[in-house]
């Protein structure tokens, strides 16, 4: 028998355990956002199909006002109504047609045309490819008059909830909450001239975003996430995924849709006319689907709670710090061991997941160690185990930086020459002749000059790259290819350091005086002058992607540690400290230095912040690890309780980095056959 739902992968719903998906959202732990993704999934929903692509709600309302408060009740849509219902008068309307129906073969409706269709996706992603072909092959070879495209935000929100339209009850997509760039015609696709002599170009935004697609994302985003949106959020959930889908609450609800639409409500197989059979099923395809339902009884409310706190929140002046250790060598790293905190020397990087050994490069003879640091409780730490020696995976040059992917799949390495080598290092097993040798994926080339920084952003699949020459490269990590070039026109100084927003993709470089903030396809956000003292170090440090709590740390060759404040559009008027912002800015942000802490003595080499943001740590080259954190520190999160810690003991600590070895001992096996 063929089904509508086909999609639902195999055993998802063990997969996701729906009552504790939704314990998990009511008490803060998992975002809105992701608990409505994972809703659409568990229906049968995904980005690989069209005709099921995931449903979002429209949460805000107010989409003409020069200025947005979203502590203001009457800026957010009624959920508890459907798009068709949002108004007293079109609800008037629909139950008139539902109650006049008449059709022996045919159900009552309310709506004809559905929430959610391919032909809605396609109209909200015809800017981007391949959607863009798929709307013009939907249109038999070009695009749609202009007038029926997507072109304001505002227009689209009142098409769907004016009075007189009963053929539009569209609601969103996920994009509308994470996506900006779906709103800019980058292409520029020649999308035709309106009625009105307007051509269609980019996606009209509102006024309080000041035509700034990231703010306008952001915005909307952080509606989504409010109070006041997860307090109406279950009524939206009973509509869609839950018990007013269908039946008798759906009526009374005015929420009942075409009978097609519903799972189940036709056995193509029974058809035995194949003209039948293949108008039911485009009608079935091209017209939309009602999600599998999830919910028989109204969903749980969410507890409106006070905003949880992170370290530099409120005000990010009043940390303070306390000497953590010292250590006999320069801190290269700072690293959650699998007990205990680990400061690494420069050319040291611990291997994950079990993070129970580390590698160190550039040995005296050019090769590559893994070592098991001896436990914290042992009598001397002045020895490690030398676990295996890796050699010649660099071939007339030196490696100048590395990292490890967080599944301990990939060694990363950049070298002298400017190219960067992936090894796959997962898994190797003890050989006759020892360990055997990493396997060489791929060689990546694109640098003119040695490799100075990496990081590597697996929630984005990319690794990024900076360099001698002045360059920043972003590779896609799943296909070990070249993505992007980052550079400024005219801006040639080296690239000192790097970091990665694992939450929202934006990228951060720094040269020696400069640091610039870009979005993940390479567009500049902001730049700030630093100043006379060299940077050396650079934090991103950030609560979620909606937050205004947006900071950025450097370190300086003078032992300084600045904090600067990502400040959004709208958020502040005054001109931001530390130098002007570029005029080539992308979009309205600005970078503004917050505050200066004097710690170090030395130039500082390394920041890592706790998994739980109450503590910062910073490092420098004499060895000295500072601690940072502020009073009564709380646990940041996506809006649960704000939970109160008591302090907690020191982190145990080892100092792992083996002593210079003066000749190459011959490579040596692993007890337990791993590296």
């Amino acid at each position: 028998m063929l089904k509508v739902y086909d999609a639902v992968p195999v055993n998802c719903k063990r997969i996701i355990n729906r009552k504790i998906l939704t314990s998990q959202w009511q008490r803060g732990e998992i975002s809105t956002f992701d608990y409505l993704m994972k809703l659409n999934t568990l229906a049968g929903r995904s980005y690989n199909d069209l005709t099921q692509y995931p449903v979002f709600p429209w949460v805000l309302c107010d989409f003409n006002s020069e200025e947005i408060d979203l502590n203001d009740r009457s800026v957010y849509r009624d959920l508890s109504k459907p798009m068709g219902a949002i108004s007293d008068a079109r609800a008037k309307a629909f139950q008139e047609r539902y109650e006049l129906w008449d059709d022996s073969n045919i159900p009552k409706f309310h709506y004809g045309s559905h929430y959610s269709s391919a032909a809605i996706v396609l109209y909200y992603l015809i800017r981007l490819e391949p959607f863009t072909s798929q709307n013009i092959q939907l249109q038999g070879g070009k695009f749609d008059i202009a007038d029926r495209l997507f072109f304001s935000v505002e227009d689209t929100f009142n098409s769907a909830t004016e009075e007189h339209n009963m053929a539009d009850v569209k609601e969103l997509i996920p994009e509308f909450y994470y996506f900006p760039d779906f709103l800019k015609n980058r292409d520029a696709l020649n999308l035709g001239v309106r009625s009105n002599q307007r051509r269609v170009d980019d996606v009209e935004l509102p006024r309080w975003c000041n035509d700034d697609v990231y703010e306008f994302i952001r915005i909307n985003r952080k509606a989504l996430e409010s109070d006041i949106v997860s307090e109406m959020l279950p009524a939206w959930i009973d509509l869609i995924f839950g018990y007013k889908q269908r039946g008798s609450e759906a009526q009374k609800a005015v929420n009942v849709f075409y009978y097609l639409t519903y799972e189940g409500a036709v056995d193509i197989d029974k058809i035995e006319d194949p003209v039948e059979r293949r108008a039911t099923i485009a009608q079935i395809s091209n017209f939309g689907q009602t999600p599998q339902q999830l919910f028989t009884k109204p969903h749980p409310k969410k507890a409106v709670r006070k905003n949880v706190l992170s370290i530099l929140t409120d005000d990010p002046t009043k940390i303070s710090h306390s000497e953590y250790r010292r250590v006999p060598h320069s801190v290269g790293h700072i690293a959650q061991g699998y007990r205990e905190l680990m400061i690494l020397k420069p050319n040291c990087v611990l291997i994950p997941p079990k993070k129970t050994k580390y590698l160190v490069w550039n040995e005296a003879d050019g090769s590559v160690r893994v070592y098991r640091p001896y436990p914290s409780n042992a009598i001397s730490k002045s020895h490690e185990i030398l676990k295996c020696v890796w050699e010649n995976l660099h071939i007339n040059s030196r490696a100048t930086v590395a990292r490890i992917t967080e599944d301990g799949e990939y060694l990363i390495m950049g070298d002298s020459n400017g190219l960067i080598s992936v090894w796959n290092i997962h898994g190797l097993r003890k050989t006759s002749k020892g360990i055997a040798q990493p396997q060489l994926k791929k060689r990546l080339c694109g640098h003119d000059k040695a490799v100075t920084a990496l990081s590597v952003c697996e929630s984005f699949s990319i690794v990024v790259s900076g360099s001698d020459d002045g360059t920043t490269i972003v590779w896609d990590l799943n296909r070990l290819s070249y993505s992007l070039t980052i550079q400024e026109p005219d801006v040639s100084a080296p690239i000192v350091a790097v970091d990665v927003n694992h939450s929202s993709g934006e990228i951060v470089t720094c040269t020696e005086n400069t640091m610039s903030l870009w979005t993940l396809n390479g567009d500049m956000i902001a730049r700030v002058e630093t100043g006379r003292s060299t940077l050396t170090a650079v934090k991103l440090l950030y609560e979620n992607e909606w937050s205004d709590n947006y900071y950025i740390i450097t370190g300086h060759q003078s032992g300084s540690m600045r904090v600067w404040r990502v400040i959004f559009h709208g958020r502040e008027k005054d001109k931001p400290l530390g130098g002007s912002p570029s005029k080539r800015r992308f979009t309205s942000t600005v970078i503004r230095l917050i505050t200066e802490h004097r710690g170090h003595s030395s130039r500082l080499t390394c920041f890592f912040l706790s998994k739980d943001k109450r503590k910062l740590y910073s490092g420098d080259e004499r060895g000295c690890v500072l601690q940072w954190s502020k009073a009564n520190p709380v646990l940041p999160s996506f809006g649960g309780s704000a939970l109160q810690y008591s302090e907690v003991p020191p982190t145990p600590y080892v100092s792992i980095g083996p002593k210079p070895l003066t000749e190459s001992p011959q490579s040596q096996g692993s007890e337990d056959g791993n590296t």
